[in-house]
């Protein structure tokens, strides 16, 4: 009944919103982390120490195992997969917004560190020390400090289990004695000793493969002594925004022979960097059956998965997997489709975003047998931007909508969300977004979207909610996700759309953009925070 009170009542439901942020402080613990990690200067050396204390204070929704002696492997591989692959032999990160001129040499630029699954410019300096450019002052450091508190964690918990003579002597023997890849019965003969269930060591296995005994002998000897240096300059980020959209204009002169856009419509995706290539392509449908024939020889699980309800879904992906096999034929695709008026940018000025300037007029016709072509338009360009990360998406909206201005058409993102109701490979498009740093709530109109049509031609369940935005997927507990889908109905989270609506609404009230550019919120679950169990370092089912 009083549930039912203030879901009825607006006024009511607000004034206990703010009994509850203001008054109970339930989120203390998450911006007492902020704060300790950005501090008031955000200069200088950070106090890790300090940060993991902190850290440790949280109840994380994806790091549910975190004061357990469990080896928490699922939030530990969510973490290594977006944190630098030499972090187990690195001490010391300094985190700029720009490289520093003394750094600024070929030999260290090509000293590039890669993390499977961020695309974050880091890179190696040698002795234990890697640069990491920083892409915007709140969201990414938050996300990059919360990862290695995760890290931290999970190692000191293995590190303990190593912790006995005859173990750390077999180890040592190993790692000296073997070079190249382990084998499985290496890693059992030591992993056996640990008191690790089956879980843990396949967990362990699916972090680091046949590399396992040589990362725990470095976690062993890096002992998580991390040390933290943030440099920051003031208006870093609208420079390398600014830079960016200057490639961008380049291309688009390129492509339409002319600088005045004035007379071309502009439809702006932020999605990846593959969909929406892949479905305006040609040469993948000339290849079709070459493709398909290959992919149900060497790809059997994936033509046996009940998620691909149409053939052109199956094709595209097969071609991933075919491309990485003949990286000849990627290089063709794309050098063929610059002539049909596809562009690609590639050297993203370290924002981390590439981008697909396509001009639609000259597009080949032979394209998805899905998509309906209005052959009547004419001068449209689709500038196809890859996924910003968190408040960056405000910089790099910013600079799109003052190089189109108000020749844009529509807004949309397409990406990924946490699920907060429903299972992982539902959809969800955003009826609104809403903000966590201060519960701004941005109607979408979603205008041309059928939500019933949409649900039909995915076999997926699709359905209309809020979408909440927040400062960082680690550092989001339980609570506070409990909080905005009960008092603001969110289905979802992410961490990017409300920075890309603000910027839109903004400059539709300022006229740099017209009031009737359209707005397409979509998003497919790939993970459930209040599940553990499931969770971004698994596969995606159906």
């Amino acid at each position: 009944r009083y549930r039912d009170l203030y879901k009825k009542h607006i006024n009511f439901r607000y004034a206990l919103i703010r009994k509850i942020q203001l008054k109970r402080r339930v989120f203390d613990g998450i911006e007492s982390f902020a704060q300790v990690v950005l501090g008031p200067t955000q200069q200088g050396v950070l106090n890790f120490p300090a940060i993991l204390t902190a850290y440790k204070n949280l109840k994380p929704a994806l790091h549910q195992k975190m004061l357990d002696r469990v080896i928490d492997v699922d939030a530990w591989i969510y973490a290594i997969r977006r944190l630098p692959l030499n972090v187990t032999s690195t001490y010391v990160f300094l985190m700029c917004s720009e490289i520093p001129t003394i750094y600024l040499q070929k030999s260290i630029l090509a000293k590039s560190v890669e993390s499977s699954a961020r695309r974050r410019p880091c890179f190696d300096l040698g002795n234990g020390k890697n640069l990491i450019l920083i892409r915007e002052d709140f969201t990414d450091i938050l996300d990059f400090v919360s990862l290695l508190c995760v890290h931290c964690v999970e190692a000191g918990k293995l590190r303990k289990r190593l912790a006995k003579p005859n173990v750390i002597a077999d180890l040592v023997k190993y790692v000296e004695e073997k070079t190249g890849d382990e084998t499985n019965e290496d890693q059992e003969a030591i992993l056996g000793k640990l008191q690790l269930s089956q879980h843990e060591i396949q967990g362990l296995k699916r972090i680091w493969g046949n590399n396992l005994l040589h990362k725990m002998w470095e976690l062993v000897r890096n002992h998580e002594d991390y040390i933290l240096k943030l440099e920051l300059k003031p208006h870093y980020a609208t420079d390398a925004q600014e830079r960016w959209a200057e490639q961008i204009r380049a291309k688009v002169i390129k492509l339409t022979g002319t600088q005045n856009f004035d007379d071309y419509t502009v439809d702006i995706i932020s999605s990846n960097t593959h969909s929406v290539v892949n479905c305006l392509c040609h040469v993948l449908q000339r290849q079709r059956k070459e493709i398909l024939d290959w992919g149900r020889v060497n790809l059997p699980a994936l033509f046996a998965s009940p998620d691909f309800k149409i053939e052109d879904d199956l094709l595209y992906a097969s071609a991933y997997q075919y491309e990485k096999k003949f990286p000849d034929f990627s290089a063709a695709r794309f050098e063929e489709l610059r002539d049909h008026g596809i562009e690609r940018i590639t050297f993203t000025e370290f924002t981390g975003i590439a981008v697909d300037v396509i001009l639609l007029d000259k597009l080949d016709s032979n394209i998805d047998s899905n998509l309906k072509r209005n052959q009547e338009l004419k001068k449209r360009l689709l500038v196809n931007i890859d996924y910003a990360f968190g408040q960056q998406a405000e910089s790099i909206m910013s600079a799109l909508t003052l190089l189109f201005g108000r020749s844009i058409r529509s807004v949309n993102v397409i990406g990924k969300a946490g699920g907060l109701e429903g299972n992982r490979g539902d959809i969800v498009v955003a009826s609104e977004v809403v903000m966590q740093r201060n519960n701004d709530i941005l109607p979408i109109a979603n205008e041309g979207i059928d939500i019933k049509r949409l649900a039909e031609r995915s076999g997926r369940p699709t359905r209309l909610g809020p979408v909440l935005t927040v400062n960082g997927t680690v550092i989001q507990d339980r609570p506070l996700l409990m909080f905005f889908k009960e008092f603001f109905n969110c289905t979802a989270l992410e961490m990017e759309g409300a920075y890309y609506a603000q910027v839109v609404k903004k400059n539709k009230e300022i006229g740099i953009i017209k009031q009737n550019v359209a707005e397409r919120f979509l998003y497919y679950i790939s993970d459930l925070p209040l599940h553990p169990e499931s969770n971004l370092s698994a596969a995606l089912s159906a």
